[in-house]
C-alpha cells in the first residue's frame, strides 16, 4: 500500500490523475473506513465511530476522501495507546478568517452555509507546537516526533490535504 499511496502522490503531484467527481454518503464512506480499521487485525486499539444523523451527500472524489481519511485513521492507531474516534458531523463552512473560499461558496450556499467534517481523534501524546506547521506537508520531517504506542519513533508525515 506504500508503493501505492507513493505512485498516487506523484499523479497528484504532477497532473497526470484527474478527479473522479461524483456524490457519495458521507456516513457510508465512514463505515466501509471503520470496517477496514476494524479487519486489519490490530484488536490493541478500539474504534469509535460517530456519524451524525442527516448528512448532505458529497461532491468530491470519494475514492480520494476515502484513501485520506483511511490515511488519518491508520496514523492515528500508530500512535494510540488504547482507542480512536472517528466522528462525521457538519460544521460551520468559515475559514479562521470568517470568509469562504471562492470556489466552496455556491456549493455552501445550497448547503445552508454548512460543511461536514471528518474528524480523527486518538488518545496518544499528540503533536508538538512546533511541528503543527508542517505536519500536512508533503513527505515532512517532524522536529519532535512522538513514540508510536509501541515505542518507536516515528519522524514521517505524508498523504497532507493535497
Amino acid at each position: 500500500r506504500i508503493v501505492d499511496d507513493m505512485l498516487e502522490l506523484s499523479r497528484l503531484g504532477g497532473g497526470s490523475r484527474r478527479l473522479r467527481l461524483g456524490q457519495f454518503d458521507p456516513g457510508r464512506l465512514a463505515h466501509e473506513a471503520a470496517e477496514s480499521f476494524r479487519l486489519s487485525g490490530n484488536s490493541r486499539v478500539a474504534l469509535h465511530l460517530e456519524v451524525a444523523a442527516g448528512l448532505p451527500r458529497l461532491e468530491a472524489d470519494a475514492e480520494l476522501v476515502g484513501r485520506v481519511l483511511t490515511n488519518l485513521l491508520d496514523n492515528a492507531r500508530r500512535f494510540a495507546r488504547g482507542r480512536v474516534r472517528l466522528a462525521v458531523r457538519q460544521e460551520p463552512a468559515a475559514l479562521p478568517n470568517g470568509t469562504l473560499p471562492a470556489h466552496a461558496s455556491r456549493a455552501l450556499d445550497a448547503a445552508g452555509g454548512r460543511a461536514v467534517a471528518f474528524v480523527v481523534s486518538d488518545d496518544g501524546p499528540g503533536i508538538a507546537p512546533e511541528d503543527l506547521e508542517v505536519v500536512f506537508e508533503k513527505f515532512a520531517r517532524l522536529k519532535n516526533p512522538p513514540a508510536t504506542a509501541d515505542g518507536a519513533i516515528s519522524r514521517d508525515a505524508s498523504f497532507g490535504p493535497e
